[in-house]
């Protein structure tokens, strides 16, 4: 046992139904935003990584001045256990911190909607490793890995599932929704540095957070038809069952 935990499990004998809202809204996914809905709110990034971490590499620094375990079979010290314990059980801390934000949030949009659009990420592609060591990649991908956008995804997902609303997901590379204006459906090239929309379309010149922009033509496209930008979402299944849930 690394440290004392325990956890509880209850059976309950019912059939859970979930409550949803009746609204509509599309979401975008990001760093320093971690939700932009299309309402205009935004739900800013927890952080408890970056919270964390100076204690971690407080911790780091002083487990390497310990006698750690070798090949050669040279035990390691009992100051470097306890210390190893402790960075162990640190991180746990995160890691609840981080589960918990995401099941409070997600419960939170889908007890007001029972629609929610977003854009579809390849979130393995995003935070794949650079073929060299850049600082920055890193740092992008630390940042993206705190905000857990695919377990925040997958939250929402089956809260929706479960109350019979609906999950849609519409594809980046072919609606571009960064780079599409929200008035005039107009593409605009953008750079990381460009938090701004401002709409490259002299009869449009319409000027928006660049969060925010990428959600309303989220839920349904106006211009294009659905279908044609492979737009598709998760519908209910036919039938429910029991789902238990241990913590």
């Amino acid at each position: 046992m690394e440290f004392p935990k325990w956890y509880a499990s209850i059976t309950v004998a019912c059939e859970p139904k979930r409550e949803l809202g009746s609204g509509i809204v599309g979401m975008d996914l990001g760093c320093k935003v971690a939700i932009a809905l299309s309402t205009g709110e935004m739900i800013k990034a927890p952080q408890f990584l970056a919270q964390a971490q100076p204690k971690i590499r407080h911790l780091a620094k002083k487990l390497r001045r310990k006698r750690h375990p070798e090949k050669r079979k040279v035990k390691a010290s009992r100051r470097w256990q306890a210390t190893q314990k402790r960075i162990r059980k640190q991180k746990r801390k995160v890691a609840n911190q981080r589960q918990n934000w995401v099941h409070q949030t997600a419960t939170e949009i889908t007890c007001r909607y029972s629609i929610v659009a977003t854009e579809k990420l390849n979130l393995q592609g995003m935070t794949r490793k650079g073929k060299r060591q850049n600082k920055q990649k890193a740092g992008l991908n630390r940042s993206m890995l705190d905000v857990s956008m695919g377990m925040l995804r997958s939250a929402i997902k089956y809260k929706l599932v479960e109350g019979e609303g609906f999950f849609m997901e519409a594809p980046t590379q072919k609606l571009k929704p960064t780079q599409r204006c929200a008035k005039c459906w107009n593409l605009t090239p953008k750079t990381l540095s460009d938090r701004v929309h401002i709409c490259s379309n002299p009869e449009c010149g319409h000027r928006e957070d660049r969060d925010t922009k990428g959600t309303p033509k989220n839920k349904i496209p106006k211009k294009p038809a659905a279908s044609s930008l492979g737009l598709h979402g998760q519908s209910p299944p036919a039938r429910r069952h029991t789902v238990l849930l241990g913590a």
